[in-house]
């Protein structure tokens, strides 16, 4: 069923992938949606009712055909920890309303102004425009499957770079309290690193695994780290560690410092990673925005997946020997 599918539909959602990937098109989508007025909504309306009445038979046919895709797509049941799976489901529920041309362009505006519906549909084409990953997130018996070396390499294969995709399917199979670092807004950077761990524990490199282009410069000796780590800060904050009751011995100490000074876990992060590294973009590769939880620091919530690599580095690298460090963050 699902090669069948697959291979009949693959062609239909890469060209509509396309058009969705068009920056253009991207930045029209939302032109449309947040700068027209009443007068011009009114009168869109009426043009639009139009040409709908006109083409209303084609309509009724292309409907039918979407319903059946997006009810094979649904059967799976590998979609219901994704946004994607809501989208669905708030389409199916407005479709059967959408009986004539009127009650069309009624529930179709609707769904239009669904939050993140842009990004959402691109998720979900981007997944089913490869006939691999396609035939993959269709197996009914797909989260049924034991989490081995096999498995997390078919889901790495299907995400194909889209962290989003990666970690809806492989969290799951960690087992481990749920957001360890504590505040919601680091909640996708701690289930990602807990997947780059699952990967290594089965003998998976996640920097290989996943093809990120790690550039890092030779590191420092570690006192000359600690050294440059203390005196950056100073001449970054104007502050010193006046609160500081000990030698600091290790990066750990020095993140845990950081975070008695009220500092959140992106900083501490960043900061410690661009005083041993000496640098912040030693990762070259285009690494998906991750999945905002709230509405604090959003722009930062986006780089959680990026965090999440740097504090698996740090781990592996030896600089940080225990991830309770990450706790409690602010």
């Amino acid at each position: 069923m699902s090669n069948k599918f697959c291979n009949t539909h693959h062609l239909f959602f890469k060209k509509n992938l396309d058009i969705l990937n068009n920056k253009d098109n991207e930045i029209k989508f939302y032109r449309t949606l947040y700068t027209l007025n009443k007068d011009k909504i009114e009168l869109l309306n009426k043009i639009f009712l139009e040409k709908i009445t006109k083409n209303w038979g084609k309509i009724e046919n292309y409907l039918k055909n979407l319903r059946k895709i997006v009810k094979v797509v649904k059967s799976s049941g590998n979609l219901k920890d994704f946004e994607i799976e809501k989208m669905i489901d708030e389409y199916l529920k407005l479709e059967k309303k959408m009986k004539s041309p009127k009650t069309f362009l009624k529930h179709m505006t609707t769904f239009i102004y669904r939050k993140n519906l842009y990004m959402e549909l691109k998720e979900l084409l981007f997944i089913l425009s490869n006939k691999h990953s396609c035939e993959i997130i269709l197996n009914k018996d797909l989260s049924k499957e034991k989490c081995s070396k096999r498995y997390i390499e078919k889901i790495i294969k299907l995400a194909n770079g889209n962290m989003n995709i990666l970690i809806k399917l492989l969290y799951p199979k960690v087992k481990s309290v749920k957001n360890y670092f504590g505040k919601i807004e680091y909640e996708t950077a701690y289930m990602f690193f807990k997947c780059l761990k699952l990967m290594e524990k089965h003998k998976i490199d996640p920097v290989k695994g996943l093809k990120l282009d790690v550039k890092l410069t030779k590191p420092k000796k570690l006192k000359e780290i600690l050294e440059d780590l203390e005196l950056n800060y100073i001449m970054e904050s104007g502050n010193d560690f006046d609160d500081k009751k000990f030698d600091v011995r290790s990066i750990s100490e020095y993140i845990l410092l950081l975070k008695k000074r009220g500092h959140t876990l992106w900083y501490a992060v960043n900061f410690v990673w661009n005083n041993i590294y000496g640098c912040g973009d030693c990762i070259i590769n285009e690494i998906t925005n991750s999945n905002v939880v709230s509405m604090n620091n959003i722009e930062l919530q986006k780089q959680n997946y990026l965090t999440a690599i740097k504090i698996y580095i740090m781990c592996r690298e030896g600089y940080i020997s225990n991830i309770n460090i990450f706790q409690n963050f602010e």
